[in-house]
């Protein structure tokens, strides 16, 4: 590596050689163009201008031209054109910035296009209407018919109406300005321009304006588009819409490579200082990713023998220049370049916050103002470290004098205002701070009562250990956090919806016992009944008739049911009789499973009471964290005993030692 500079903020976009290598160009993404010297020893700074907005393309005016200029493409659709720095003297003392010392010409791209659109579709419309003429005095010739009347004219109410539309339309602007892609010299003052975006599929043959912009320069201002060539559809993806994102034109090839943003390369013919005459005729191919290969860059080999384009898709692709060979010697010469001449390797820029060379400039500057201001600081401290020494002298002589000539101590204060006015501009500075850091001592003392809150308050013990005599044992307590101030109230809710469940359990229990207890009267009402039956008559008795045989279907079916019990009763073994089956069962179950709490049958439920519900999860929990708490507690407190045992036996050693001295 050579040289390492950092000449800007944000990645560098475009980097241009002046035709005769006097001069190099950089453009950035953070709208600077920075100019630098090319000698043997290196890269020297020249300055930069802020253009304001990213730098798309850059290129120099041809060798033949009388002035050096460069052009300057920016993401907003315009254009800067810089002179050369040649036999300039910029004053970069203080900053590398020299936009008010290089001369500049601005050109503000507005956009055209539908305005050519509309034009297009005239002419078709003109186009289709001579054709159709022309065809109708082909049929009357063939037919023989001899023209009395122009059939093919339009009605006047027709025209009238062509007139209004024509009348009606605007032209469109769109509300963000395309991007400038390329630009590239005809004349001094005349450019073609390629656009990006709404802009695209033409090229625009433009022309500067004033001399110099520098100081009057109208953003209002209408620059002048001479002429436009369309570029030809050959994508249907993109339809005749194609941008042209980079150029490169070889005069000894005679060609010009144009690369577009569909990842096409294109070659036309070289027409001399008009560079294009159309953009019909031309050879393509095809290298980078249709949807996201725009091709960025073409670049040929010093003999142009090789082409190479790098895209947008991150590939870079070779290519062999097949022309004649008698023009591929004659262009083979290596190019005249500084060769350099430094001595020691230059060092390599890692870090992404170094400073660039207008940031050093101005650290520098500041730097330097900083020391200045320091010493006139220090001189003035000096100054003031003096007066004070002679003052002190004048006292000591003053003390030396006898009584009766010495001059009293306050007549040497000149004006006690001056001493009162610096400590009341002393206490509004003390007053001041204190009320700037007073919302931050309010901020530090409520996060301390949170934290406070949080993890001190809330401890009951912390942890304190006790060791032996000996040193060989030692113990020590649990950090035990106070239970809520809840944790009670929550208890006694848990409790109160305990005893609620059991009694609705034995409510239901209750309601069960009645219910079989007035089934049992209603059969024996129901015999009473059967005698009265006879008496009635009517409805009435057909009514009570068919409730009495309603519960004696109802009796026959307690019976039946009393009967099937009786049975399974008699055929149930006696107690302490067990099933070989039952017991092979267990054995196997016993000797090949795991100890299972719950059934393996498909229809088992488990029990109402051995559910476990949240509110038993949760008295659980409960008591499970009383009983830790309370077990902590208990061994905290005899800790803290056997501390306090341990202490007094301590005492009492160390007095029986002093009474035994």
């Amino acid at each position: 590596m050579i040289q390492a500079l950092k000449p800007h903020t944000k990645p560098v976009t475009f980097i241009t050689v002046e035709v005769q290598n006097q001069w190099i160009a950089t453009g950035s993404a953070d709208g600077t163009v920075f100019f630098f010297n090319y000698t043997p020893k290196g890269l020297i700074p020249i300055g930069f201008v802020n253009v304001k907005e990213e730098i798309t393309f850059m290129t120099w005016t041809p060798a033949q031209y009388d002035k050096t200029r460069l052009l300057v493409c920016l993401k907003n659709g315009i254009l800067y054109e810089y002179e050369g720095p040649k036999g300039i003297t910029f004053d970069i003392s203080t900053s590398y910035l020299i936009e008010t010392q290089l001369p500049v010409r601005i050109f503000r791209f507005r956009s055209i296009k539908s305005r050519l659109r509309h034009e297009e579709e005239l002419e078709q419309k003109r186009k289709e209407e001579e054709e159709r003429q022309r065809k109708l005095e082909e049929e009357r010739r063939l037919r023989g018919i001899e023209k009395k009347e122009k059939e093919g004219e339009k009605p006047a109410e027709q025209e009238e109406e062509e007139e209004k539309k024509e009348d009606d339309w605007k032209p469109y602007i769109p509300e963000k300005p395309s991007a400038a892609l390329f630009a590239v010299y005809t004349s001094p003052d005349t450019f073609w321009l390629s656009m990006d975006e709404y802009d695209a599929g033409y090229l625009y043959h433009c022309q500067f304006g004033n001399k110099d912009d520098r100081f009057q320069y109208n953003s209002e201002r209408l620059d002048a588009v001479l002429s436009t060539l369309p570029v030809p559809e050959t994508d249907l993806a993109f339809g005749d819409d194609i941008p042209l994102t980079s150029i490169l034109i070889r005069e000894q090839l005679n060609c010009i490579f144009v690369g577009l943003k569909n990842g096409f390369i294109r070659i036309y013919p070289y027409c001399g200082t008009e560079v294009f005459e159309s953009l019909n005729d031309f050879w393509t191919k095809g290298a980078h990713d249709s949807e996201y290969g725009m091709v960025t860059n073409l670049v040929t080999s010093f003999d142009n023998r090789f082409a190479l384009s790098g895209g947008a898709d991150g590939n870079i692709f070779g290519y062999v220049v097949k022309g004649d060979l008698d023009i591929l010697q004659q262009s083979s010469e290596s190019p005249k370049m500084p060769v350099f001449a430094g001595e020691i390797e230059a060092q390599d820029i890692t870090e992404p916050n170094h400073y660039s060379i207008e940031e050093e400039k101005q650290k520098a500057e500041q730097d330097k103002m900083k020391k200045t201001a320091e010493g006139l600081k220090n001189e003035m401290r000096q100054r003031i470290e003096g007066l004070r020494g002679k003052f002190r002298k004048l006292l000591m002589e003053n003390d030396q004098l006898p009584t009766d000539l010495r001059i009293a101590r306050q007549d040497f204060i000149l004006d006690q205002h001056i001493r009162e006015n610096f400590l009341a501009e002393l206490q509004d500075k003390v007053d001041l701070s204190v009320k700037e850091l007073a919302w931050e001592s309010e901020r530090c003392n409520i996060a301390l009562r949170k934290l406070e809150q949080w993890f001190v308050d809330p401890v009951v013990q912390d942890v304190v250990s006790v060791k032996s005599f000996d040193g060989q044992w030692e113990v020590s307590a649990f950090r035990t956090i106070e239970l809520p101030k809840d944790f009670y109230e929550m208890q006694e809710e848990i409790e109160r919806q305990k005893t609620a469940l059991m009694d609705k359990g034995k409510r239901k229990e209750t309601a069960d016992v009645s219910d079989e207890r007035a089934g049992e009267n209603r059969e024996a009402r129901s015999t009473d009944t059967k005698s009265s039956t006879t008496k009635l008559k009517g409805a009435k008795a057909m009514r009570v008739e068919r409730l009495l045989r309603k519960m004696e279907e109802r009796a026959k079916r307690r019976q039946k049911r009393k009967e099937e019990w009786a049975i399974l009763y008699q055929k149930k073994k006696p107690e302490g009789f067990d099933d070989p089956t039952e017991v092979d069962s267990i054995r196997y179950a016993r000797d090949n499973m795991g100890n299972y709490f719950l059934k393996s049958a498909a229809d088992f439920v488990v029990p109402l009471e051995q559910r476990l519900t949240v509110l038993r999860a949760l008295d659980r929990i409960m008591k499970l964290r009383y009983t830790t708490y309370t077990y902590k507690r208990e061994f905290n407190k005899r800790v803290l005993d056997l501390i306090q045992r341990k202490r007094t036996l301590a005492e009492q050693i160390n007095n029986e030692l002093k009474r035994l001295k």
